[in-house]
C-alpha cells in the first residue's frame, strides 16, 4: 500500500484527529444497503475523497483505488470490508476542496458522508467549498466517469438548525472545538452539482432503521433522526 502526504492540507484544522473511528459501526444495515446500491457504479480507477476510516462498498469492479483524507488518523486506521490487494491501493493526506490529481485520471470518484463536513462558518462559505470539491471531482473524472455521493439529505424539521447555522457553528467551534456540519436538501445538492458542471444527477433514497453513531455528537442517534422529517440517507450519481 502506497501512502504519501499532500501539500494542500489545512494544518490548523485538527478537528478530525479527535474522532474515534473505533466507535463506527462495521457492516451495519445502512452500510450493507449502500454497498448493494452503489456497487454497480464504482469501477475502474477509483478516487475516494474523504475516505475516512471505513470503506464498505464493493471492490469487485475496481482496478486501482486511491483514498484521500484530511485526517492522518483516519488514514492510519482505515478498514476495508473486502480483501484488497495492497499493490492496488494508495492513501494520500489532502484537502477535498483542492485536489492535486491530474485531469481525467479516474473512472469513479466517491464521496461517502463527507459533503456535509466541508461546511465552514456560514451557508455561503460552505456552498463555495462544496462546489470547489465537486468541480475538482469532475475535473479528475474521465469523460464517461461518474461521481458517487452518499449523503444525508436535509428534511423539513431541520430548517431551524440551518437557518441559524452561522450562530451554531461559531458557538460549537468556540465552546467545544466542534466543526458543525451543514446538510443540503436534495434540490440544493442538485443545484450545487449543476453549478459544478455535472451534466446529470440521479438519486435514490435509502431507509435507515437502526441507531447510528454520530461522530460530531459522539453518541448513537435513534432512527427517527434519520427519517425523512429530519434527514434521508441518499445516494447520488453524478454524471460528467
Amino acid at each position: 500500500m502506497q501512502s504519501k502526504p499532500k501539500n494542500n492540507i489545512d494544518h490548523n484544522n485538527e478537528y478530525f484527529e479527535t474522532w474515534s473511528p473505533e466507535a463506527f459501526a462495521n457492516c451495519a444495515n445502512y452500510q450493507n444497503t449502500l454497498r448493494k446500491f452503489s456497487s454497480s457504479f464504482i469501477r475502474g480507477d477509483v478516487l475516494d475523497i474523504g475516505c475516512g476510516s471505513r470503506v464498505y462498498y464493493n471492490f469487485k469492479n475496481i482496478d486501482k483505488w486511491t483514498g484521500v483524507d484530511l485526517s492522518k488518523k483516519m488514514i492510519n486506521e482505515i478498514q476495508f470490508f473486502d480483501n484488497i490487494d495492497d499493490s492496488k491501493l494508495t492513501l494520500d493526506q489532502g484537502d477535498a476542496t483542492n485536489l492535486e490529481y491530474k485531469d481525467n485520471s479516474f473512472d469513479t470518484v466517491c464521496a461517502f458522508f463527507i459533503i456535509h463536513h466541508l461546511a465552514k462558518e456560514s451557508k455561503d462559505i460552505s456552498e463555495k467549498r462544496v462546489i470547489s470539491t465537486l468541480k475538482h471531482a469532475k475535473r479528475v473524472l474521465r469523460q464517461d466517469g461518474c461521481m458517487v455521493v452518499a449523503e444525508n439529505a436535509s428534511g423539513p424539521l431541520e430548517w431551524p438548525y440551518h437557518l441559524m447555522y452561522s450562530l451554531f457553528y461559531k458557538a460549537a467551534k468556540k465552546l467545544f472545538n466542534i466543526e458543525m456540519p451543514y446538510f443540503w436538501r436534495k434540490k440544493q445538492f442538485y443545484n450545487l452539482a449543476k453549478n459544478a458542471g455535472f451534466s446529470k444527477v440521479n438519486c435514490v433514497h435509502l431507509t435507515v432503521d437502526e441507531w447510528i453513531y454520530n461522530p460530531v455528537l459522539k453518541i448513537k442517534v435513534p432512527p427517527i433522526l434519520s427519517s425523512s422529517l429530519f434527514q434521508t440517507m441518499t445516494l447520488y450519481i453524478l454524471e460528467k
